[in-house]
């Protein structure tokens, strides 16, 4: 095994940053915005179909709590902060 250059012995032994992470970085967030934003049509209608039986009242508030708690999270997913990291837990 070669010796490290003087520039590597200076800044220590970092590993080399696999180009892979930085793609799976930047495409992550995207990943987690699309599949929340696709709950609303796959979650929609079992929350519907649960509530079918339920008074127009009960719907009404269920289906805003639903619409909200949604919107919460995928407007989580848009700040890059550790508080919408929080947020999505929670919604989610």
């Amino acid at each position: 095994m070669p010796a490290p250059s003087p520039v590597e012995a200076s800044h220590g032994s970092q590993p080399k940053a696999d180009p892979r992470d930085s793609r799976l970085e930047r495409w992550w967030p995207w990943l987690l915005r699309t599949v929340w934003a696709a709950i609303a049509f796959t979650v929609g209608p079992v929350i519907g179909s649960a509530l079918a039986e339920r008074s127009r009242a009960v719907q009404l508030v269920a289906v805003s709590i639903a619409w909200a708690v949604w919107t919460l999270g995928l407007m989580a997913t848009v700040v890059a902060h550790p508080v919408g990291l929080t947020a999505s837990r929670l919604a989610a």
